[in-house]
């Protein structure tokens, strides 16, 4: 086309020069081509296949093809089949291929650098130490297209990550099985585990959060650095033999998960939901900290320490046989057996259920209750904590500070009686029970120690005492 015409003016290029004044410009381009080429030839990675035996090392040339041993740089595969190949030195790769059947071994002392794309159709077997530099790793595992992908790390055994890339599942349900260390020790976005985790050794995090993104079982010790962050995700985990957890950075859930099993050491809610089929037990000794607020659709048992200190909304059991504080945030429970809803509070009767807040335990659906067989007491807060549910004392209520107001049903409030129960209180605090009359015949145990303690529904009016009432101070009102 002559684009001249075409658009109505005129082009123009360059001069042109004559012949013999391009020559040397040519004699100069020519030798500088050809060395950028042999550069680049040079720096190009070479895909290097093994053909060597089943058993075979890895540093022997003539198990290569082409024959020679894949270094830094090159990309290696291991074709389908039951080969073994064993890595005793170091080794390091831009890309990896193990076929489906074939197995790759890190013998101890050896080490495997990956800097490249790493898939994984048959299994990775790690005895010294494998360095994740760069590059995602996937991994296929489904049987009937005879792949057999998976990671295992033996028991010492170093698995270190020092990027922020993905280990992905890309068929099937590979597993990583971490009998050793599995480490991130550096990058600081974020590493993610998109296979199940089973994981009897040492998970430690140095840098930036590692994410668990599709389960696991949950053995051995857990535990991020300052600034660090170790989240479990997605998917179902299943505790094994009470895992420790242990900061200082953050250690815990970060999404919507199911919990199963007893939990050791420190663990934090950082938000979601634990979801049905959750059967979560806080060991004896260990800590639970509701950092963000969490849902709970399955079940939380605390036999150690539960510390509140975000909203709460239960739909499912919660029971308390250790220490629980609630500091801040509501606790929103939802009863409704249409929905599969059971949200209930249970404090047991060697628990100590300590309040520490002005804020309210709300009925948000149905008829949930409160069962108090336990201590269930108030020592902080100079406003009101309400109990909207049904509340049932068959323990001990010590109001110490504030106002304790029970807004719902109280199982022990009936007619005119106070049928049981142990009400204590002292420093001017105050019990109302909203619903119901006032209280003529006594039969539960009733102590009002210090001056301006009121039981508004305990008046003078009371006529028949056939329990414990103790007055400590002629200054108190009842």
């Amino acid at each position: 086309m002559d684009f001249a015409a075409a658009k109505g003016g005129t082009v123009r290029g360059p001069p042109e020069l004559p012949l013999d004044a391009m020559k040397p410009n040519v004699r100069l381009l020519v030798p500088a081509l050809l060395a950028s080429y042999l550069s680049c030839a040079a720096a190009r990675a070479t895909a290097i296949e093994w053909a060597g035996p089943a058993g075979g090392l890895w540093n022997v040339a003539s198990n290569w093809s082409p024959p020679q041993v894949p270094g830094t740089g090159d990309s290696a595969s291991i074709p389908a089949g039951h080969s073994s190949v064993s890595i005793d030195t170091n080794v390091s790769l831009s890309g990896l291929s193990v076929g489906g059947g074939a197995t790759l071994e890190i013998s101890a002392g050896g080490l495997l650098t990956l800097a490249g794309d790493t898939q994984l159709y048959g299994s990775l077997t790690n005895r010294g130490t494998v360095s994740w530099q760069d590059g995602d790793i996937y991994v296929f595992n489904e049987p009937t297209l005879g792949w057999s992908g998976q990671l295992n790390n033996a028991a010492g055994a170093l698995f270190d990550i020092a990027c922020d890339r993905t280990l992905a599942n890309n068929q099937g349900s590979p597993q990583f099985h971490n009998a050793g260390t599995l480490r991130k020790s550096a990058g600081t976005d974020g590493t993610d585990l998109n296979v199940f985790l089973d994981s009897t050794g040492t998970v430690e995090v140095q840098n930036g959060p590692l994410n668990l993104n599709a389960g696991g079982n949950l053995g051995g010790t857990f535990q991020a650095a300052a600034g660090a962050a170790l989240y479990l995700v997605s998917g179902a985990f299943n505790m094994l033999d009470t895992p420790f957890f242990q900061g200082p950075g953050a250690v815990g859930s970060h999404g919507n998960v199911v919990l199963t099993g007893a939990l050791g050491g420190v663990f934090g809610t950082y938000g979601g939901s634990l979801d049905p089929g959750s059967l979560l037990t806080v060991a004896a000794g260990a800590t639970l900290n509701v950092a963000n607020a969490i849902t709970l659709y399955g079940s939380l048992t605390n036999a150690g320490n539960l510390n509140i200190t975000s909203d709460m909304y239960l739909y499912g059991p919660l029971t308390n046989s250790g220490t629980l504080t609630w500091q801040s945030g509501e606790l929103h429970v939802s009863e409704n057996p249409e929905y599969d809803w059971a949200g209930e509070v249970t404090n047991q009767a060697n628990g100590t259920f300590d309040v520490r807040c002005d804020q309210a335990m709300t009925n948000d659906a149905g008829a949930p209750r409160f069962h108090n067989a336990g201590l269930l007491r108030k020592t902080l807060g100079t406003g009101s904590t309400e109990i909207q549910l049904g509340f049932d004392n068959t323990g001990t209520l010590q109001a110490q500070a504030g106002t304790v107001q029970c807004s719902g049903e109280v199982a022990q409030h009936s007619g005119t009686t106070l049928s049981g129960g142990t009400w204590a209180l002292t420093n001017g605090a105050i019990v109302d029970f909203t619903l119901g009359d006032t209280i003529s015949v006594n039969q539960a145990y009733v102590t009002l120690d210090g001056a301006a303690c009121g039981f508004d529904k305990l008046t003078a009016g009371l006529a028949d005492n056939r329990g414990s009432l103790t007055l400590s101070l002629s200054l108190i009102h009842i």
